[in-house]
């Protein structure tokens, strides 16, 4: 009789334990939900300001993006910008170079800190008055609820090709 009560006082403190832990895990996966969900809307709202709001590269600041935010290379991997500044830079040659923008983010979704945005991006070139349509995916780190990284990945030849860098055929 000792054994099982001693075995159910035993079992009854292993199960208390499991569920604390249980219970401090979806606490923790909440949490990360909600910040997951927090990165996103931010995200979306910020590029949406930033290219169909009147292109408002101001927007690139460090309220939205790490002061250190990197843009990396789809060829090399390597981080060829580095700085709000840098990012500014960067993303204004699309608002200079182009007229009716309409940039669309189809899907974003994520794991932790890490974010992949599906994109479209539609323009005209202010240089050869040509149209382009391009689609690509970014793949982007948050940290502390702002862009930390990002990388963009399309097609460049369909680009060059839509602007009449290289012919089509």
């Amino acid at each position: 009789m000792k054994k099982t009560i001693l075995f159910t006082i035993s079992f009854l403190f292993f199960l208390s334990k499991v569920n604390a832990q249980n219970t401090t895990k979806c606490k923790e996966l909440e949490a990360s939900n909600k910040q997951l969900e927090a990165d996103i809307k931010m995200y979306t709202n910020t590029w949406d300001h930033i290219f169909n709001n009147g292109g408002d590269i101001e927007y690139i600041n460090d309220k939205f993006f790490d002061k250190e935010v990197k843009l990396r290379s789809q060829k090399t991997e390597e981080i060829y910008s580095t700085g709000i500044e840098g990012f500014k830079k960067h993303y204004n040659n699309y608002l200079l170079g182009f007229t009716d923008i309409k940039f669309t983010i189809i899907a974003v979704f994520g794991q932790g800190e890490n974010l992949v945005k599906h994109w479209n991006f539609k323009a005209v070139s202010r240089k050869s008055g040509k149209s382009v349509n391009l689609s690509g995916v970014t793949l982007v780190v948050m940290k502390d609820g702002k862009v930390y990284e990002e990388q963009d990945f399309d097609d460049n030849l369909w680009w060059k090709q839509q602007l009449g860098q290289i012919p089509m055929d």
